[in-house]
Protein backbone atom coordinates (compact mmCIF):
# COMPACT_ATOMS: atom_id res chain seq x y z
CA UNK A 1 0.00 0.00 0.00
CA UNK A 2 1.00 3.64 -0.70
CA UNK A 3 2.98 5.49 2.27
CA UNK A 4 2.18 8.29 4.18
CA UNK A 5 2.48 11.60 2.81
CA UNK A 6 0.70 15.16 1.33
CA UNK A 7 -1.92 14.04 -0.89
CA UNK A 8 -1.27 16.64 -4.01
CA UNK A 9 -4.76 17.93 -5.48
CA UNK A 10 -5.36 15.52 -8.77
CA UNK A 11 -3.82 18.01 -12.03
CA UNK A 12 -5.86 15.82 -14.59
CA UNK A 13 -9.16 16.33 -13.11
CA UNK A 14 -8.22 20.34 -12.12
CA UNK A 15 -6.84 20.92 -15.74
CA UNK A 16 -10.15 19.41 -17.09
CA UNK A 17 -11.82 22.04 -15.02
CA UNK A 18 -10.28 25.06 -15.51
CA UNK A 19 -9.64 24.39 -19.52
CA UNK A 20 -13.20 24.11 -19.80
CA UNK A 21 -13.98 27.14 -17.34
CA UNK A 22 -11.50 29.06 -19.58
CA UNK A 23 -13.07 28.49 -22.64
CA UNK A 24 -16.67 29.18 -21.51
CA UNK A 25 -17.49 25.60 -22.60
CA UNK A 26 -17.98 23.85 -19.36
CA UNK A 27 -20.83 21.53 -19.46
CA UNK A 28 -24.15 21.41 -17.78
CA UNK A 29 -23.52 20.89 -14.08
CA UNK A 30 -24.63 17.14 -13.50
CA UNK A 31 -27.84 16.43 -11.08
CA UNK A 32 -26.41 14.57 -8.17
CA UNK A 33 -27.86 11.54 -5.99
CA UNK A 34 -26.34 11.11 -2.69
CA UNK A 35 -27.83 7.82 -1.31
CA UNK A 36 -27.08 7.03 2.59
CA UNK A 37 -27.81 3.56 4.05
CA UNK A 38 -28.24 2.95 7.35
CA UNK A 39 -26.23 0.09 8.90
CA UNK A 40 -24.47 -1.33 5.75
CA UNK A 41 -21.37 -3.42 5.99
CA UNK A 42 -19.15 -3.15 3.47
CA UNK A 43 -19.00 -6.89 2.85
CA UNK A 44 -22.86 -7.20 2.55
CA UNK A 45 -22.28 -5.48 -0.82
CA UNK A 46 -18.60 -6.37 -1.79
CA UNK A 47 -17.89 -9.59 0.31
CA UNK A 48 -17.72 -13.46 -0.48
CA UNK A 49 -20.90 -14.70 -1.55
CA UNK A 50 -22.13 -16.30 1.40
CA UNK A 51 -21.36 -13.42 3.24
CA UNK A 52 -23.25 -10.74 0.66
CA UNK A 53 -26.26 -9.41 -0.71
CA UNK A 54 -27.69 -9.94 -3.76
CA UNK A 55 -27.06 -6.03 -4.96
CA UNK A 56 -27.48 -5.61 -8.87
CA UNK A 57 -27.91 -1.67 -8.77
CA UNK A 58 -25.21 -1.33 -6.54
CA UNK A 59 -23.50 -3.69 -8.78
CA UNK A 60 -23.78 -1.33 -12.44
CA UNK A 61 -22.98 1.97 -10.01
CA UNK A 62 -19.90 0.30 -9.47
CA UNK A 63 -19.22 -0.92 -12.99
CA UNK A 64 -19.93 2.49 -14.29
CA UNK A 65 -18.39 4.19 -11.43
CA UNK A 66 -15.46 4.04 -8.80
CA UNK A 67 -15.71 1.67 -6.18
CA UNK A 68 -13.98 2.10 -2.94
CA UNK A 69 -12.73 -1.10 -0.97
CA UNK A 70 -11.65 0.63 1.99
CA UNK A 71 -14.45 3.54 3.10
CA UNK A 72 -14.53 4.10 6.39
CA UNK A 73 -17.04 5.97 8.92
CA UNK A 74 -15.59 8.03 11.08
CA UNK A 75 -17.83 6.56 14.27
CA UNK A 76 -19.97 3.68 14.38
CA UNK A 77 -23.38 5.07 15.18
CA UNK A 78 -25.62 7.27 12.74
CA UNK A 79 -25.19 10.86 14.53
CA UNK A 80 -21.59 11.69 14.09
CA UNK A 81 -21.18 9.61 11.17
CA UNK A 82 -23.90 11.23 9.29
CA UNK A 83 -23.03 14.42 10.73
CA UNK A 84 -19.05 13.67 8.95
CA UNK A 85 -20.75 12.98 5.97
CA UNK A 86 -23.01 16.18 5.29
CA UNK A 87 -19.75 19.08 6.45
CA UNK A 88 -16.62 17.26 5.63
CA UNK A 89 -15.61 17.70 9.11
CA UNK A 90 -14.69 14.89 11.74
CA UNK A 91 -17.08 14.16 14.93
CA UNK A 92 -14.19 15.50 16.83
CA UNK A 93 -14.76 19.00 15.47
CA UNK A 94 -17.81 19.15 14.48
CA UNK A 95 -19.28 18.41 17.81
CA UNK A 96 -22.08 15.85 17.18
CA UNK A 97 -20.24 12.56 19.54
CA UNK A 98 -22.52 11.90 22.79
CA UNK A 99 -23.95 9.25 23.36
CA UNK A 100 -24.84 6.88 26.72
CA UNK A 101 -27.65 4.62 27.49
CA UNK A 102 -28.91 7.51 29.72
CA UNK A 103 -28.83 9.79 27.30
CA UNK A 104 -32.50 11.70 25.91
CA UNK A 105 -30.87 14.28 23.69
CA UNK A 106 -28.31 15.19 20.63
CA UNK A 107 -26.12 18.07 19.80
CA UNK A 108 -27.73 19.86 17.22
CA UNK A 109 -25.32 20.51 14.33
CA UNK A 110 -23.76 24.13 14.11
CA UNK A 111 -25.53 26.72 11.97
CA UNK A 112 -21.65 27.77 10.86
CA UNK A 113 -20.75 24.43 9.26
CA UNK A 114 -21.25 24.26 5.44
CA UNK A 115 -22.91 21.24 4.27
CA UNK A 116 -23.51 19.48 1.08
CA UNK A 117 -26.92 21.12 0.67
CA UNK A 118 -25.73 24.68 1.26
CA UNK A 119 -22.45 24.13 -0.63
CA UNK A 120 -24.24 23.02 -3.98
CA UNK A 121 -27.15 25.34 -3.69
CA UNK A 122 -24.93 28.27 -3.66
CA UNK A 123 -23.50 26.79 -6.79
CA UNK A 124 -27.40 27.29 -8.44
CA UNK A 125 -28.49 23.65 -7.38
CA UNK A 126 -32.37 22.88 -6.00
CA UNK A 127 -31.54 20.78 -2.88
CA UNK A 128 -34.10 18.39 -1.36
CA UNK A 129 -33.85 15.43 0.86
CA UNK A 130 -35.90 12.61 1.86
CA UNK A 131 -34.99 10.73 5.37
CA UNK A 132 -35.30 7.98 8.10
CA UNK A 133 -33.57 8.01 11.26
CA UNK A 134 -34.73 10.19 14.53
CA UNK A 135 -30.67 11.21 14.65
CA UNK A 136 -31.35 13.29 10.96
CA UNK A 137 -34.39 15.01 12.33
CA UNK A 138 -34.53 18.57 10.55
CA UNK A 139 -34.40 20.25 14.11
CA UNK A 140 -30.88 18.64 14.54
CA UNK A 141 -29.28 20.71 11.77
CA UNK A 142 -29.62 18.40 8.91
CA UNK A 143 -32.01 19.70 7.31
CA UNK A 144 -29.48 23.17 6.67
CA UNK A 145 -29.57 24.47 3.01
CA UNK A 146 -32.51 22.43 1.62
CA UNK A 147 -35.52 23.78 -0.04
CA UNK A 148 -37.29 20.75 0.97
CA UNK A 149 -36.43 18.15 3.63
CA UNK A 150 -38.75 15.21 4.35
CA UNK A 151 -38.14 13.43 6.93
CA UNK A 152 -40.23 10.22 7.60
CA UNK A 153 -39.88 9.38 10.78
CA UNK A 154 -37.48 6.94 13.01
CA UNK A 155 -37.93 3.84 10.98
CA UNK A 156 -38.91 4.30 7.55
CA UNK A 157 -39.35 1.49 4.98
CA UNK A 158 -36.83 1.98 1.33
CA UNK A 159 -40.21 2.01 -0.68
CA UNK A 160 -41.78 4.38 1.38
CA UNK A 161 -38.51 6.89 0.90
CA UNK A 162 -38.87 6.21 -2.38
CA UNK A 163 -42.33 6.65 -3.18
CA UNK A 164 -42.42 10.18 -1.28
CA UNK A 165 -39.67 10.84 -3.83
CA UNK A 166 -41.20 10.15 -6.68
CA UNK A 167 -44.27 11.82 -5.44
CA UNK A 168 -42.62 14.82 -5.86
CA UNK A 169 -40.47 14.02 -8.63
CA UNK A 170 -42.06 17.21 -10.54
CA UNK A 171 -40.81 19.56 -7.92
CA UNK A 172 -37.54 18.43 -8.04
CA UNK A 173 -36.58 17.24 -11.63
CA UNK A 174 -39.05 19.67 -13.31
CA UNK A 175 -37.49 23.46 -12.64
CA UNK A 176 -34.86 23.04 -15.28
CA UNK A 177 -32.78 24.15 -12.57
CA UNK A 178 -29.91 21.09 -11.96
CA UNK A 179 -30.59 19.41 -8.39
CA UNK A 180 -29.29 17.71 -5.74
CA UNK A 181 -31.27 14.71 -3.75
CA UNK A 182 -30.33 12.92 -0.39
CA UNK A 183 -31.87 10.04 0.32
CA UNK A 184 -31.51 8.07 3.54
CA UNK A 185 -32.43 4.57 3.70
CA UNK A 186 -33.27 2.56 6.85
CA UNK A 187 -34.10 -0.91 6.42
CA UNK A 188 -30.66 -2.75 7.31
CA UNK A 189 -31.25 -1.72 10.77
CA UNK A 190 -32.39 -4.10 13.58
CA UNK A 191 -35.07 -5.42 13.26
CA UNK A 192 -33.63 -7.78 10.32
CA UNK A 193 -37.21 -8.23 8.81
CA UNK A 194 -37.35 -11.13 5.97
CA UNK A 195 -38.20 -9.20 3.28
CA UNK A 196 -39.58 -11.27 0.71
CA UNK A 197 -38.31 -12.25 -1.95
CA UNK A 198 -35.36 -11.33 -1.29
CA UNK A 199 -35.28 -13.82 0.98
CA UNK A 200 -35.42 -16.53 -1.36
CA UNK A 201 -31.89 -16.05 -2.75
CA UNK A 202 -29.29 -18.42 -3.00
CA UNK A 203 -26.92 -17.16 -1.19
CA UNK A 204 -29.90 -16.39 1.92
CA UNK A 205 -31.48 -19.22 1.69
CA UNK A 206 -28.34 -20.97 2.27
CA UNK A 207 -28.07 -19.30 5.59
CA UNK A 208 -31.91 -19.43 5.89
CA UNK A 209 -32.06 -23.76 6.57
CA UNK A 210 -30.71 -23.45 10.03
CA UNK A 211 -33.52 -20.86 10.67
CA UNK A 212 -36.61 -22.53 11.45
CA UNK A 213 -38.70 -20.68 13.37
CA UNK A 214 -37.00 -17.50 12.77
CA UNK A 215 -38.85 -16.01 10.26
CA UNK A 216 -40.64 -12.19 10.47
CA UNK A 217 -38.92 -10.06 12.94
CA UNK A 218 -35.20 -12.05 13.41
CA UNK A 219 -33.72 -9.40 15.21
CA UNK A 220 -35.98 -9.20 17.90
CA UNK A 221 -35.60 -12.79 19.08
CA UNK A 222 -33.24 -13.10 21.70
CA UNK A 223 -29.06 -13.43 21.16
CA UNK A 224 -28.99 -16.56 23.39
CA UNK A 225 -31.20 -18.74 20.81
CA UNK A 226 -29.33 -21.61 18.74
CA UNK A 227 -28.45 -20.20 15.64
CA UNK A 228 -29.28 -16.41 16.29
CA UNK A 229 -26.06 -14.81 14.56
CA UNK A 230 -26.62 -17.17 11.54
CA UNK A 231 -30.85 -15.92 11.22
CA UNK A 232 -30.24 -12.64 11.98
CA UNK A 233 -27.70 -12.11 9.18
CA UNK A 234 -30.30 -14.40 6.69
CA UNK A 235 -32.40 -11.29 7.70
CA UNK A 236 -30.29 -8.47 7.79
CA UNK A 237 -29.39 -9.67 3.89
CA UNK A 238 -32.38 -9.77 2.35
CA UNK A 239 -33.28 -6.15 4.43
CA UNK A 240 -29.69 -5.12 1.92
CA UNK A 241 -30.89 -6.27 -0.85
CA UNK A 242 -34.51 -4.87 -0.18
CA UNK A 243 -32.62 -1.58 0.26
CA UNK A 244 -30.83 -1.80 -3.39
CA UNK A 245 -34.21 -2.67 -5.75
CA UNK A 246 -35.63 0.58 -3.25
CA UNK A 247 -32.98 2.62 -4.57
CA UNK A 248 -33.16 1.41 -8.39
CA UNK A 249 -36.47 2.32 -8.68
CA UNK A 250 -35.59 5.92 -6.77
CA UNK A 251 -32.45 6.51 -9.63
CA UNK A 252 -35.02 4.93 -12.25
CA UNK A 253 -38.00 7.33 -11.33
CA UNK A 254 -36.04 10.56 -11.28
CA UNK A 255 -34.59 9.50 -14.65
CA UNK A 256 -30.77 9.60 -13.33
CA UNK A 257 -28.64 9.25 -16.26
CA UNK A 258 -24.79 8.87 -17.04
CA UNK A 259 -24.45 12.51 -17.21
CA UNK A 260 -25.18 12.59 -13.73
CA UNK A 261 -23.84 11.89 -10.39
CA UNK A 262 -24.60 8.88 -7.70
CA UNK A 263 -22.79 8.56 -4.37
CA UNK A 264 -23.67 5.76 -2.06
CA UNK A 265 -22.34 5.75 1.24
CA UNK A 266 -23.20 4.27 4.75
CA UNK A 267 -23.46 5.87 8.00
CA UNK A 268 -21.62 2.45 9.68
CA UNK A 269 -21.67 -1.29 10.00
CA UNK A 270 -23.51 -3.92 11.53
CA UNK A 271 -21.94 -6.70 14.20
CA UNK A 272 -22.63 -9.95 14.31
CA UNK A 273 -20.84 -11.17 17.20
CA UNK A 274 -17.57 -11.23 15.28
CA UNK A 275 -15.89 -9.65 18.69
CA UNK A 276 -18.37 -10.90 20.73
CA UNK A 277 -21.01 -7.94 20.55
CA UNK A 278 -23.78 -7.49 17.98
CA UNK A 279 -25.36 -4.06 16.33
CA UNK A 280 -22.89 -1.01 16.76
CA UNK A 281 -21.79 2.19 18.56
CA UNK A 282 -19.67 0.38 20.81
CA UNK A 283 -16.74 -0.57 18.93
CA UNK A 284 -14.36 0.87 15.84
CA UNK A 285 -13.67 -2.47 14.42
CA UNK A 286 -13.98 -3.58 10.52
CA UNK A 287 -17.49 -4.46 10.77
CA UNK A 288 -18.76 -1.52 12.38
CA UNK A 289 -16.91 0.91 10.18
CA UNK A 290 -15.43 -0.17 6.88
CA UNK A 291 -18.86 0.55 4.86
CA UNK A 292 -19.37 0.78 0.90
CA UNK A 293 -18.58 3.53 -0.78
CA UNK A 294 -19.27 3.91 -4.61
CA UNK A 295 -19.55 6.92 -7.11
CA UNK A 296 -20.81 6.88 -10.71
CA UNK A 297 -19.50 10.20 -11.72
CA UNK A 298 -20.94 11.44 -15.05
CA UNK A 299 -19.57 9.99 -18.37
CA UNK A 300 -18.39 7.10 -16.54
CA UNK A 301 -15.07 8.43 -15.83
CA UNK A 302 -12.72 6.19 -14.97
CA UNK A 303 -15.34 3.27 -14.77
CA UNK A 304 -14.54 0.29 -13.49
CA UNK A 305 -12.05 1.61 -10.93
CA UNK A 306 -11.31 -0.16 -7.56
CA UNK A 307 -9.37 2.29 -4.96
CA UNK A 308 -7.70 0.31 -2.72
CA UNK A 309 -6.01 3.27 -0.69
CA UNK A 310 -8.35 3.50 2.81
CA UNK A 311 -10.81 7.02 2.67
CA UNK A 312 -12.83 8.27 5.07
CA UNK A 313 -16.72 9.57 4.91
CA UNK A 314 -15.19 12.74 6.13
CA UNK A 315 -13.75 13.14 2.72
CA UNK A 316 -16.41 12.36 0.08
CA UNK A 317 -17.98 15.94 -0.28
CA UNK A 318 -14.62 17.63 -0.81
CA UNK A 319 -13.94 15.20 -3.20
CA UNK A 320 -17.27 15.94 -4.88
CA UNK A 321 -16.55 19.56 -4.96
CA UNK A 322 -13.65 19.33 -6.72
CA UNK A 323 -15.10 17.42 -9.23
CA UNK A 324 -17.49 19.93 -9.62
CA UNK A 325 -15.06 22.78 -9.56
CA UNK A 326 -16.70 24.07 -6.70
CA UNK A 327 -14.22 25.73 -3.82
CA UNK A 328 -14.76 23.94 -0.86
CA UNK A 329 -15.35 25.64 2.33
CA UNK A 330 -12.42 25.96 4.69
CA UNK A 331 -13.79 24.50 7.91
CA UNK A 332 -13.54 21.09 5.78
CA UNK A 333 -11.18 18.64 7.58
CA UNK A 334 -11.57 15.60 4.83
CA UNK A 335 -9.06 16.11 1.84
CA UNK A 336 -10.32 15.35 -2.32
CA UNK A 337 -9.69 11.25 -2.85
CA UNK A 338 -9.72 12.05 -6.44
CA UNK A 339 -5.84 11.65 -6.80
CA UNK A 340 -6.46 8.38 -5.29
CA UNK A 341 -8.81 7.91 -8.77
CA UNK A 342 -6.48 8.82 -11.19
CA UNK A 343 -3.49 7.25 -9.92
CA UNK A 344 -2.00 10.82 -8.79
CA UNK A 345 -2.48 10.97 -4.82
CA UNK A 346 -0.90 9.31 -1.85
CA UNK A 347 -3.35 8.41 1.02
CA UNK A 348 -2.95 9.87 5.05
CA UNK A 349 -4.08 8.22 7.95
CA UNK A 350 -7.99 8.24 9.05
CA UNK A 351 -8.51 9.12 12.67
CA UNK A 352 -11.76 7.43 14.26
CA UNK A 353 -13.74 7.82 17.38
CA UNK A 354 -16.89 6.42 19.21
CA UNK A 355 -17.61 7.96 22.65
CA UNK A 356 -21.57 6.61 23.70
CA UNK A 357 -21.19 3.31 25.97
CA UNK A 358 -18.13 3.64 26.16
CA UNK A 359 -15.05 5.78 24.83
CA UNK A 360 -12.88 4.58 21.79
CA UNK A 361 -10.40 6.38 19.34
CA UNK A 362 -8.44 4.79 16.09
CA UNK A 363 -6.58 5.50 13.81
CA UNK A 364 -5.97 3.37 9.97
CA UNK A 365 -2.91 4.14 8.04
CA UNK A 366 -2.37 1.22 5.26
CA UNK A 367 -2.32 -1.89 6.20
CA UNK A 368 -2.11 -1.28 9.73
CA UNK A 369 -4.97 0.30 12.66
CA UNK A 370 -4.71 1.33 16.31
CA UNK A 371 -7.51 1.29 18.71
CA UNK A 372 -7.36 2.79 22.03
CA UNK A 373 -10.01 1.55 24.26
CA UNK A 374 -11.48 2.96 27.27
CA UNK A 375 -9.70 5.86 29.68
CA UNK A 376 -9.21 4.69 33.25
CA UNK A 377 -7.87 1.39 32.50
CA UNK A 378 -7.22 1.99 28.74
CA UNK A 379 -5.73 -0.80 26.42
CA UNK A 380 -4.24 -0.84 23.07
CA UNK A 381 -5.09 -3.17 19.69
CA UNK A 382 -2.86 -3.22 16.82
CA UNK A 383 -3.83 -5.12 13.71
CA UNK A 384 -2.31 -5.83 10.29
CA UNK A 385 -5.65 -5.50 8.03
CA UNK A 386 -3.45 -7.08 5.42
CA UNK A 387 -2.71 -10.31 6.82
CA UNK A 388 -5.87 -10.26 9.32
CA UNK A 389 -8.73 -8.38 8.04
CA UNK A 390 -11.15 -10.13 10.76
CA UNK A 391 -8.55 -8.18 13.39
CA UNK A 392 -7.97 -11.62 15.73
CA UNK A 393 -4.60 -10.85 16.49
CA UNK A 394 -3.60 -8.09 18.54
CA UNK A 395 -0.20 -7.18 17.48
CA UNK A 396 0.78 -4.70 19.67
CA UNK A 397 2.95 -6.05 22.00
CA UNK A 398 5.02 -7.55 19.22
CA UNK A 399 5.08 -4.27 16.70
CA UNK A 400 4.88 -1.77 19.65
CA UNK A 401 7.23 0.33 17.43
CA UNK A 402 4.50 0.46 15.31
CA UNK A 403 1.68 0.94 17.76
CA UNK A 404 3.56 4.08 19.05
CA UNK A 405 4.19 5.62 15.86
CA UNK A 406 0.39 5.72 15.21
CA UNK A 407 -0.74 6.72 18.52
CA UNK A 408 2.25 9.53 18.30
CA UNK A 409 -0.17 11.03 14.88
CA UNK A 410 -3.11 10.01 16.60
CA UNK A 411 -2.41 11.99 19.32
CA UNK A 412 -1.47 14.71 17.28
CA UNK A 413 -4.48 14.32 15.09
CA UNK A 414 -6.82 14.35 18.31
CA UNK A 415 -5.54 17.15 19.47
CA UNK A 416 -5.83 19.62 16.82
CA UNK A 417 -9.28 18.56 15.75
CA UNK A 418 -10.25 19.19 19.33
CA UNK A 419 -8.72 22.36 18.99
CA UNK A 420 -11.19 23.27 16.36
CA UNK A 421 -14.03 21.62 18.01
CA UNK A 422 -17.21 23.82 17.69
CA UNK A 423 -17.69 24.63 20.93
CA UNK A 424 -21.61 25.50 22.99
CA UNK A 425 -23.24 23.45 20.74
CA UNK A 426 -26.95 23.87 21.52
CA UNK A 427 -29.29 20.40 22.79
CA UNK A 428 -32.64 18.83 21.33
CA UNK A 429 -34.33 16.61 23.90
CA UNK A 430 -35.93 13.84 22.57
CA UNK A 431 -39.73 13.59 24.09
CA UNK A 432 -41.40 10.68 25.21
CA UNK A 433 -42.53 9.08 22.45
CA UNK A 434 -39.37 9.34 20.61
CA UNK A 435 -37.33 8.21 23.60
CA UNK A 436 -39.33 4.74 23.03
CA UNK A 437 -38.30 4.76 19.53
CA UNK A 438 -34.71 4.65 20.68
CA UNK A 439 -34.65 2.23 23.40
CA UNK A 440 -36.46 0.25 20.58
CA UNK A 441 -33.79 1.01 18.05
CA UNK A 442 -30.74 0.33 20.49
CA UNK A 443 -29.31 3.46 20.70
CA UNK A 444 -30.46 3.57 24.60
CA UNK A 445 -30.94 1.61 27.58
Amino acid sequence: MPGIGPRPRSTTIMAVVLGLAATGCAPPRPNIVLVSIDTLRADAVYGKSNRRAETPVLDGLAERGVRFEYAYAPSSWTAPSMATLVSGMHPITHGVTKGSPKAFNQKILHGRIVTWAEALKEAGYRTHAVVTNGHLLADLGFDQGFDTYRHLGWEGNGNVVTRSLLDHKEEIAGSGEPWFVWLHYYDPHLSYLWRYPFAKSESIQKLAEKCAGYRGNVGRVTSRRPNWTVCARAGYLSEVAATDAAIGQALDGLGVRDRDLVVVAADHGEEFREHGGKEHGFTLYEEVTRVPLIIAFPNRWHAGNVVESPVGLVDVLPSVLEYLGIKPSHLYQGKSFLGLVTGEGEQRPLILAVDRFRRVIGIVDGRWKLLKIGDKNRRFELYDLANDPHERKNLYAERREIGDRLDEILIDSYQEMKRRRFKKLETRDFDRDEVKMLKAMGYIE
